[in-house]
């Protein structure tokens, strides 16, 4: 894997999580579904947590931060993450400690990925669905 291809993958990744977060209902971010199930927001949190993690094995970053903001601040960050680790890619760096570009595709930007499906369930279960899209077709370009 090359970091041309995260980088597509990682583009594809805000395109869906930006189409999934967007006009959301005023209740939607602290939706409770059930005991250990996260709110929305405590996912994006989880989410820009992960992709620091990938961002650890690049510049040696702090992880311990997981302090839940508001919404609109949580989605800044997550937009902010997914930058931040671009830049690197971006640059051609490699990743170090003994990880590996294909260890980060399966791993936290896999993981975000997820998160994002599980915030576009909760949208269907809040009542409040997300167009559909052939993805495929969406023009979704790096940078």
């Amino acid at each position: 894997m090359d970091n041309q291809s995260i980088r597509h993958f990682l583009a594809s990744l805000s395109y869906r999580f930006a189409k999934t977060v967007k006009d959301v209902p005023l209740e939607f971010p602290n939706l409770y579904i059930g005991k250990g199930v996260r709110t929305p927001v405590e996912i994006v949190n989880h989410m820009s947590h992960v992709l620091r993690y990938a961002i650890n094995a690049f510049d040696e970053s702090n992880l311990d931060n997981t302090t839940v903001l508001n919404w609109e601040e949580e989605v800044q960050c997550f937009h902010q993450t997914v930058q931040w680790l671009d830049g690197f890619l971006r640059r051609g760096l490699e990743p170090t400690r003994g990880v590996t570009l294909e260890q980060i595709a399966q791993g936290p930007v896999s993981d975000a990925m997820t998160h994002v499906g599980q915030l576009a369930l909760l949208r269907r279960m809040a009542d409040s669905s997300i167009s559909g899209e052939n993805f495929m077709e969406s023009g979704i370009r790096v940078d």
